[in-house]
């Protein structure tokens, strides 16, 4: 979705260069053929149109909405909490847009006014447009968001991710004591009974794990309250491993849950870009090492070479060349 919402950005931009381009192409004389000329013809009947200028910039709105919830999901890590709440976010955005215009479509009508003339070029329309644009315009954000709300409805109708999402989030967690009491009981009991095998393996106690449940909300209450959700668990792992051992088992599954599967698209992409069809000898002990490099290791920016630099002159195998091509 964002290189969508890019490329009409890209052709708004050029508008009027594309606009005079298939002018000079469609003109009798230029050397085009009666077959490209007939292209352009039928590009700039569709430039020239009103309504389909008002359609590209009310799609340049609902690109801009959903490329939002598409880069969340794209995220490494990211929690069903905020997946939940960038999908409401799309919803109420898209929503809004069938009572007033979204931002770039307002701007083009407060360009365009009574005179219908956009960057230069006499927009042609009829009575009907508007009507019609209308009608339109409510039935693509209803398909939308009836989309994404079945791709998306186990998020709310399963159990176990219903669990995970007020778990692990901790801005969703009751302010009172008397709420945070029996806060999240029910939620650690479904999330036993649903890894019990998993959890069983590893001499995972459910009894203990209950009371460690409320002592660690306890802690967290006291002491972690301020901090976001990832900084507390983080502290939870570092600091109370051994004191809440059997509750952290659940919560270790619940932070690894994939939402996506993005990173896997992108150790793809790695390995296409690593192992080329110059670099086909690469052992695979080799290759994940240079592609967990390239994927988990720091930026250029951060990285002090002087450690990689001594290995490879003091520990290298082969020839140390590095005035090669002096």
């Amino acid at each position: 979705m964002p290189h969508l919402f890019r490329s009409l950005q890209v052709f708004l931009r050029g508008l009027t260069a594309l606009y005079n381009h298939f002018q000079n192409t469609a003109a009798t004389g230029r050397g085009s053929s009666v077959e490209m000329q007939g292209r352009a013809r039928n590009i700039i009947k569709q430039i020239e149109s009103y309504k389909q200028m008002l359609f590209i910039h009310f799609m340049l709105d609902v690109l801009e909405s959903v490329s939002r919830l598409s880069t969340v999901f794209q995220k490494n890590e990211v929690t069903v909490g905020e997946a939940k709440d960038s999908m409401e976010r799309m919803y109420l955005s898209l929503d809004a847009m069938k009572a007033r215009p979204g931002n770039a479509l307002q701007q083009f009508l407060d360009i365009v006014g009574d005179d219908k003339e956009f960057q230069g070029i006499t927009l042609k329309s009829s009575p009907s447009d508007v009507v019609n644009f209308e009608k339109s315009k409510v039935k693509i954000v209803d398909t939308i968001n009836n989309y994404v709300s079945q791709r998306f409805g186990n998020f709310d109708s399963d159990p176990v991710l219903a669990a995970s999402s007020q778990i692990i989030d901790i801005k969703l967690w009751p302010g009172s004591r008397e709420e945070l009491a029996v806060f999240g009981e029910k939620q650690v009991q479904t999330l036993c009974e649903h890894f019990g095998p998993v959890l069983e393996r590893n001499d995972f106690d459910s009894e203990e794990a209950k009371h460690e449940w409320l002592d660690m909300k306890v802690c967290i209450f006291r002491n972690y309250n301020s901090l976001k959700s990832p900084a507390v668990w983080q502290k939870m792992f570092l600091e109370y491993s051994e004191m809440f051992a059997n509750i952290l088992m659940i919560i270790e599954i619940l932070l690894i849950l994939p939402l996506s599967t993005a990173c896997c698209e992108r150790g793809f992409s790695c390995l296409k870009r690593i192992k080329s069809d110059w670099r086909t000898r690469l052992d695979t002990e080799c290759l994940d090492g240079l592609m967990r490099i390239s994927m988990d290791g720091p930026d250029l920016e951060a990285f002090d070479c002087e450690k990689a630099l001594a290995h490879w002159w003091n520990k290298g195998e082969r020839q140390r060349r590095p005035l090669y091509n002096e």
